[in-house]
């Protein structure tokens, strides 16, 4: 479908991608989308041992307030440190086996790739986009593969989506 070309910076960084992982994402362009923290640090401490290795992506950038995101231990840390292009790359790659993702670029692009995604995103973000589909939810309808739902239901949504991978269906 879509073709992104890394930089030639990128290729270092590239070439320590593990067989397989998982892509987290966890913020977006402002701070209420974000995942909370001890949210995101609770299922990678819960969920994230038991399968392929975490990779983190993303920008520490200001918007609305400084937005700083970090790994929550010593996963592959490549927040900052890919291009765009590359980023998109890291999730489209067939080592990919899905995302965690709060609703936001990186989730859309891993709806589109029809990867496996726990999407969690607060009450305002369902209120706007997920009552019913549209341009910005499509992806989240229909699919058996996508377990999304509000910060309050991410126990839940997480032990579907892990327990899913962990059976090795797409």
């Amino acid at each position: 479908m879509f073709n992104f070309h890394n930089h030639p910076k990128d290729e270092d960084i590239l070439s320590i991608l593990p067989d397989e992982y998982i892509v987290f994402s966890v913020s977006a362009g402002t701070s209420d989308r974000n995942i909370p923290e001890e949210i995101a640090e609770t299922i990678d401490l819960c969920f994230g041992g038991e399968l392929p290795e975490t990779v983190w992506v993303g920008r520490d950038y200001e918007r609305s307030g400084k937005i700083e995101m970090k790994p929550m231990m010593d996963q592959f840390d490549f927040i900052d440190r890919l291009s765009l292009p590359a980023t998109f790359n890291v999730v489209k790659d067939r080592r990919c086996k899905g995302v965690v993702a709060c609703h936001s670029a990186i989730s859309l692009l891993a709806g589109w790739e029809n990867k496996p995604q726990l999407l969690l995103y607060d009450e305002a973000t369902q209120k706007r986009h997920f009552q019913k589909k549209d341009q910005w939810s499509w992806y989240a309808f229909d699919r058996k593969n996508v377990f999304h739902g509000t910060f309050d239901r991410w126990q839940d949504r997480s032990e579907q989506f892990f327990s899913r991978l962990a059976r090795g269906v797409d």
